[in-house]
């Protein structure tokens, strides 16, 4: 569908984060006029549960707009379009009326990781060449239906955060309700290259297909702005709303990586590294990387996720109390004072290896493994420890682009682009650059989500009619991390090691989670 558009025209990208929300206001040339952020809460009412209130979504959503409206300082109704991307792990469901039924139960959520092992065991190569990915939500569909049937019995659509808020944004009723291609591949339940779901896994996990929403393009406009939400927004009424799509394909085409052979890291609670191919391609022997839908046709990624981000926010909050007192502002510089304090170690931290999976291994799916640290002594101090952390997610990084190697070989990867919380971290660069022996490539824009969701909002409404080429446009590299070859040497033996401690330690992470089974821990 394509608007009529003026020259003074606005576009609105809202990101729905794990922890942040966040909304920004663009010009059609990409230049960012205002912005704003608000904090979003995850439950954990027990040990592995991991819940977030939907209604909190939406607060967010118009929250945040109206205050990166406000500091903008533009006219309302100069707002050519907006569109919401979000989080894509997780799931979601609304009754007929747009109501939600439940929480949205987040990624970080294990409770039904007994289904998932279902789910592979019953048909796993089957959901790898079809979804292209091991299921992170189909799962839970499966843990609402056969655990909570109460529950099921009001859901009518399962949908995402993004789509939740478009569809109060808009108006919609459960018949509206929709899913963007790139969420999918998460479900266990798509045929992510054909854009649909897939009748044989639907039919293989008793999944009706009542339940799972009409597919549509993250450009396509779902709805317009409505009265309430409209005064909720500080907005008028009648602003299109794009379909939008998940959180990691709108900072992808906000940075971008929209070529073959371009590497991304996006550097947030989940550490995402991939790859652009141009065409389908799964890993079922190693089940290592998923195979993500992109924003263009013939367009998909190559990726896998660790959750390394969520370890060192985690680290920094339970073991820098004293540098959190000591620290003027906010805790961004406590991060900071950390990597001051890290980078004065050589690579390898003194010796200290970590294994970063405190919620277990997500690529490849090992669900026992749990953090470690070894080689550590009392002459060793936090920093040892935080450095470490850091490292470890490098030689995760190290063992994926492997991977993308034997998957691809007719590629060649030469570089990479780093995006996210984490690419502000010179020191983060520096080790990733050095364990994998490629350049670091940072851009001059530091928001790449709500930029790639402005841009999807352009282009809905013909201001980008190419959307390739504008994503092209607004692409500035402002900072190269070079790798040094000795260091890069040197991390390979590391590397190395890192990954052996894994496999030797495999089966002493499925005793212990064993033992807290049968003691009902």
């Amino acid at each position: 569908m394509n608007m009529p558009t003026k020259r003074d025209d606005y576009l609105i990208g809202v990101d729905l984060g794990t922890t942040l929300a966040k909304a920004a206001v663009y010009d059609t040339t990409g230049r960012l006029l205002g912005e704003a952020f608000r904090e979003t809460q995850v439950r954990y009412p027990r040990p592995g549960f991991a819940e977030q209130d939907p209604v909190e979504f939406y607060q967010s959503a118009v929250g945040t707009i109206r205050a990166a409206i406000e500091q903008a300082k533009i006219q309302p109704r100069h707002v050519a379009a907006l569109s919401i991307d979000s989080q894509a792990g997780g799931i979601l469901a609304i009754d007929g009326d747009w109501q939600p039924v439940m929480h949205f139960d987040s990624p970080l959520d294990t409770r039904s990781t007994f289904l998932k092992h279902h789910m592979m065991a019953t048909a796993g190569e089957r959901i790898l060449q079809l979804s292209g990915a091991s299921p992170t939500y189909g799962q839970k569909i499966l843990w609402w239906k056969e655990e909570n049937p109460q529950v099921w019995k009001r859901v009518y659509k399962f949908i995402q955060p993004a789509a939740y808020v478009a569809g109060l944004l808009a108006g919609l009723n459960g018949e509206q309700a929709y899913m963007e291609p790139t969420f999918m591949c998460w479900s266990g339940l798509s045929d992510t290259a054909r854009m649909g779901w897939s009748d044989e896994l639907c039919e293989i996990f008793d999944v009706p297909l009542r339940v799972l929403p009409r597919i549509v393009p993250a450009h396509e406009i779902v709805g317009t702005l409505q009265p309430a939400a409209a005064r909720d927004c500080g907005l008028p009424s009648g602003v299109p709303i794009a379909a939008g799509c998940a959180d990691a394909a709108a900072t992808l085409l906000g940075a971008s990586v929209i070529e073959p052979g371009l590497l991304f890291d996006i550097s947030g609670t989940a550490c995402i590294f991939g790859a652009c191919i141009n065409h389908y391609q799964t890993d079922a022997a190693t089940r290592t990387l998923s195979c993500m839908n992109g924003l263009l046709p013939g367009q998909f990624y190559q990726l896998a996720i660790v959750l390394g981000g969520r370890t060192h926010d985690w680290f920094v909050h339970e073991f820098c109390c004293s540098e959190t007192k000591g620290a003027v502002g906010e805790v961004k510089d406590v991060y900071a004072g950390m990597d001051a304090r890290a980078a004065s170690l050589p690579p390898g931290s003194d010796g200290v290896l970590c294994i970063p999976h405190l919620a277990g291994r997500w690529n490849p799916p090992e669900p026992n493994v749990r953090g470690l640290w070894m080689g550590f002594g009392w002459g060793h101090r936090k920093e040892h420890l935080y450095r470490s952390i850091l490292e470890a997610v490098a030689y995760e990084y190290a063992f994926f682009l492997d991977h993308l190697r034997t998957t691809t070989p007719e590629i060649q990867f030469e570089e990479v682009r780093v995006m996210g919380s984490g690419a502000r971290s010179r020191l983060w660069n520096e080790i990733k650059s050095n364990v994998l022996g490629l350049p670091y490539r940072k851009l001059a824009r530091q928001e790449f989500a709500t930029w790639g969701s402005a841009l999807i909002a352009g282009h809905a409404v013909g201001i980008f009619p190419n959307l390739a080429a504008a994503a092209k446009a607004s692409a500035e590299v402002t900072e190269n991390v070079l790798p040094e070859k000795s260091t890069h040497q040197l991390y390979r033996q590391y590397s190395f090691l890192y990954h052996e401690v894994l496999k030797r330690n495999g089966a002493s992470f499925d005793a212990l989670a064993n033992i807290a089974i049968r003691n009902g821990v």
